[in-house]
């Protein structure tokens, strides 16, 4: 029986991807291993959103090389579309996949594992070419150990040209996949007893039944793509619920805001990756939106019946940020009801707008804004929590560990307990008696 192994290096996208990677196998006589041991074949799929993910995705190539030398290595996804010759470069690896070619990987090493057998020359393989059709869904048919949350990809690439990011660079124009198959693998996974489904792509909001991309004015009272392809999962029934991955400020209107907080099996929950609270960075990153929409989302959801969770991704050090624009940035978080960020530091990327512009700002000055950002986050994640101690929550506990069970509630709280009266991959309403350590505890 093959070995095969697999390791992943940046988004939980890429995760997905993985995933649906290593259930294309399974029509093979063929056993998962963990990617530290000695397998037949590695998969190690790829991600360059910086230099230092890049340079991960080359270690996890090398580390799989020397573990079995004379095993297929195969190295997938965005590092290698955005550099191909650093993996090429590397001796022992078999096949070199791009980000829009993932569907490939299962045949391209079947070809190799027939060339095995017949002793026949392995050269290195090259499978890099841009996707000009809409890609097969990547079927998922079994459920992976320890997991109570499954992923659903919607769509690929994206449509914008953001001057910091290298992903549409590498993985192209925003493509949707079929209704029919997103339905039937979304059945699949109600099937497979998974209690919550989070609906992800590299620009959620980009979704559309025809690949034509519709913009939403927030006042609009039609529905966006993304909110009626929900409805039409909802109508699948079973005990699950659905949650929203990162989605950007100019695909959120007010009818989905609306539809979300009286959705009982819609998550309480908004990833925002706004970047910025400066409207001059904004335009310099030539993000498709102002600040001004982005306190219009707010301003709704103040008036939402639940509590929302809302995160976001902010970009701090781009070039051109003075310090009165990190200023500008700090007060809008500080005046808006984020309950958490994720805060990173400006990594210039060679093949995007940013990397030539002028006005770079000094690592170390980049870093205390990181710093201070963080800081706040911190406070406001805190505050957040607290506001939770005495009341209930809806939570699906999905690990136990020494006789107490972790789970993530409808607003994307982390929440342990000791009850007795709960189980993994369960949903329970729980009281909650304190905060410790950043997750909230419940009895």
């Amino acid at each position: 029986m093959l070995k095969i192994a697999y390791h992943t290096v940046g988004c939980r996208l890429n995760q997905v991807e993985t995933i649906g990677t290593i259930a294309s196998f399974h029509s093979l006589d063929i056993k998962e291993v963990p990617f530290n041991t000695i397998a037949d074949i590695y998969i190690i799929n790829s991600c360059t959103v910086t230099e230092s993910s890049h340079n991960k995705s080359l270690k996890a190539v090398r580390q799989a090389i020397t573990l079995n030398p004379k095993s297929i290595v195969v190295a997938a996804g965005c590092a290698v579309s955005y550099n191909p010759e650093s993996f090429l470069n590397i001796p022992g690896i078999s096949l070199i996949v791009g980000a829009q070619n993932k569907e490939d990987i299962f045949q391209e090493v079947f070809k190799r594992i027939e060339q095995d057998k017949k002793g026949k020359i392995k050269e290195k393989r090259v499978t890099i070419h841009e996707r000009t059709t809409i890609p097969a869904y990547p079927f998922v048919e079994k459920k992976y150990p320890k997991r109570t949350r499954a992923y659903l990809k919607i769509q690929d690439g994206c449509h914008l040209s953001c001057a910091f990011c290298v992903v549409t660079v590498v993985r192209g124009n925003a493509v949707s996949y079929k209704k029919e198959d997103i339905i039937a693998q979304t059945q699949k996974l109600i099937d497979l007893n998974y209690k919550e489904i989070v609906l992800t792509g590299v620009n959620l909001g980009s979704f559309s039944f025809d690949n034509k991309i519709k913009a939403v004015a927030f006042d609009d009272e039609r529905k966006s793509e993304i909110q009626t392809l929900l409805e039409e999962l909802l109508k699948l029934g079973g005990d699950v619920r659905f949650r929203l991955s990162s989605i950007n400020p100019e695909d959120i209107n007010k009818k989905l805001i609306d539809f979300m907080d009286t959705e009982k099996r819609i998550c309480k929950h908004l990833h925002i990756s706004i970047q910025s609270g400066s409207d001059t960075i904004l335009r310099q990153m030539k993000r498709p939106y102002k600040k001004k929409r982005i306190i219009e989302i707010f301003n709704h959801f103040q008036k939402s019946r639940n509590s929302f969770g809302i995160g976001s991704d902010i970009l701090l050090g781009f070039p051109g940020e003075t310090e009165e624009d990190f200023r500008e940035t700090y007060r809008f978080i500080e005046e808006n009801p984020f309950t958490y960020l994720h805060v990173f530091p400006f990594s210039a990327r060679k093949k995007t707008k940013a990397d030539s512009m002028e006005g770079k700002v000094k690592e170390s000055v980049i870093q205390k804004r990181v710093k201070e950002l963080k800081k706040l986050a911190e406070k406001k994640k805190e505050n957040y929590l607290k506001s939770f101690i005495g009341k209930k929550l809806e939570v699906i506990f999905e690990t136990k560990k020494e006789g107490k069970l972790t789970g993530t509630s409808s607003n994307y709280l982390k929440v342990k307990s000791s009850s007795k009266d709960v189980q993994v991959n369960s949903l329970a309403t729980v009281h909650i008696n304190a905060l410790e350590k950043g997750c909230l505890i419940a009895h």
